[in-house]
């Protein structure tokens, strides 16, 4: 032992409560250190939860396209994997003609999605093929059908009509199978009856919006399946490793699937 640690120790024994006093504020201080950054992890971590939560675990998002694109975004150096759905149409409801909810908005998902959806199963099982429909907690509890899971429905089928003027003032007629471009004045096309089976219901968080004109039902699709031009599918890439040129990713993507198409916009 050395002249300075004797020195330390002796000094240490002879002011025993400034000792004390001197462990003891290090010891809060360390703790109150300790517990801020505890709890800013919690923080952060919370937000990320909630975001995922509202609006999905996802980095890139590229709506309006088909499945030509899909080469094209899974060759992008960062791509880690993607969820992909298909905005396939409208199924009306029986007995619901005079209220605004009166329709299904048919959304369907490639089978691999499901793992990472934010979806709540309550009662049944997930669909895992084409025609098998999830439906939400809210049709559940409000749409008043009393569907049992495992049951078959035979509904009328379709898309709405709508359209658009341009900036040179023409008119033009578009096909909406999307929930988030339908409206109650769109003019309802009808492609026919589909017979789905009911295999569950779920919370479907983001998914399906209480404020939406129609409820919510999920399926299963396979996207090689689907016909070329067929744009109503969405794509959410995550990548290996978020940075600051994400957006200029994006923008670079963008302006291959505009390439592809010649009118793409993202």
């Amino acid at each position: 032992m050395n002249v300075m640690h004797k020195l330390t120790l002796a000094s240490l024994r002879k002011n025993r409560r400034r000792t004390v006093v001197t462990i003891l504020g290090t010891a809060v201080a360390v703790a109150m250190v300790t517990a801020i950054a505890v709890l800013a992890a919690s923080f952060i971590e919370m937000s990320r939860t909630q975001a995922i939560l509202g609006s999905g675990n996802w980095h890139l998002k590229f709506s309006g396209i088909d499945k030509q694109a899909l080469p094209v975004l899974e060759a992008y150096d960062n791509y880690s994997d993607m969820d992909i759905s298909l905005a396939e149409g409208f199924a009306l409801l029986p007995e619901r003609e005079d209220y605004t909810r009166k329709a299904m908005a048919v959304t369907a998902y490639n089978k691999e999605s499901y793992g990472k959806l934010p979806v709540t199963l309550l009662e049944g099982r997930l669909p895992e093929v084409p025609g098998e429909l999830l439906l939400s907690e809210e049709f559940r509890d409000s749409a008043g059908l009393g569907w049992p899971t495992g049951g078959p429905v035979k509904l009328e089928y379709g898309h709405y009509a709508g359209s658009y003027i341009d900036e040179n003032g023409t008119s033009h007629s578009i096909e909406i199978r999307s929930v988030n471009d339908a409206y109650t004045d769109d003019m309802w096309v009808s492609e026919g009856n589909r017979t789905f089976t009911i295999v569950g219901y779920a919370q479907l968080n983001y998914l399906g919006q209480g404020w939406q004109d129609s409820f919510t039902a999920l399926t299963v699709f396979d996207p090689a399946a689907t016909a070329d031009g067929q744009r109503d599918m969405t794509a959410w890439i995550r990548v290996k490793h978020p940075t600051t040129a994400l957006y200029d990713d994006g923008v670079a993507l963008c302006g291959k699937l505009k390439e592809l198409y010649g009118d793409y916009f993202g």
